[in-house]
């Protein structure tokens, strides 16, 4: 599930890029005006932020496909500061390609954050601090 949500996620992410078509022109347009309104303080602030939260993130994803004991905490950690820097990026326009795969990617990881809590899987994770 871990690496299905990761795939998933790094497909969204590229989709639009990879497929220029799936999103039409002035959506583009509108995206580029938005991000040219922005000041540099704020996108370095949200871009800071967004670099700090992929750092925990990877770290959260291997340590829990390690089973490690602080993976599952961390990970929810994780994943609740990325709803206020999701927020504060703001207005994204992207393709229904890339919403549904971003869309299947999230529902994964959420399902791979309850597993070490809801599972047999959660004796694996209390014992993997050697």
């Amino acid at each position: 599930m871990l690496l299905a949500s990761l795939a998933l996620g790094i497909m969204g992410a590229v989709f639009d890029t990879a497929v220029p078509s799936s999103l039409p022109d002035a959506f583009s347009q509108a995206q580029e005006a938005y991000d040219a309104s922005q000041t540099t303080t704020y996108l370095l602030l949200t871009g800071l932020g967004a670099l700090v939260l992929f750092i925990v993130g990877i770290a959260s994803f291997v340590g829990l496909y390690l089973f490690r004991s602080w993976a599952p905490r961390l990970a929810i950690i994780a994943t609740a500061l990325a709803v206020p820097i999701t927020v504060l990026i703001g207005p994204m326009a992207v393709s229904g390609w890339t919403t549904a795969l971003n869309e299947l990617s999230s529902m994964l990881w959420g399902v791979a954050l309850a597993l070490p809590y809801l599972s047999p899987l959660r004796e694996r994770f209390a014992k993997s601090d050697r």
